[in-house]
């Protein structure tokens, strides 16, 4: 069946359903295409280049980009520091 006939008889259908109930008609059908665009494949991020880049240039990094030492060692002294009695 062609995209053109196709497109006829959906028209032929419509036009047979009740005024009452084209709201709903509506409803479906742009939530159809809504659902659709949606499921779209996302263009990829292109990949950065063979160079690898060091989580610490991440803004993301936050509070960790001065520690030098390995992360778990520091979160030990933090943790360490922060129950002890006082």
């Amino acid at each position: 069946m062609t995209t053109l006939l196709l497109k006829e008889q959906l028209q032929q259908e419509i036009n047979l359903i009740p005024e009452q109930q084209l709201t709903e008609l509506f409803k479906v059908i742009h939530y159809f295409r809504l659902g659709i665009e949606s499921t779209k494949p996302i263009k990829p991020v292109q990949q950065q280049t063979t160079q690898t880049t060091s989580i610490r240039n991440n803004p993301a990094f936050g509070m960790w980009c001065d520690v030098e030492e390995d992360s778990h060692h520091y979160l030990q002294q933090i943790r360490q520091q922060q129950w002890q009695p006082r």
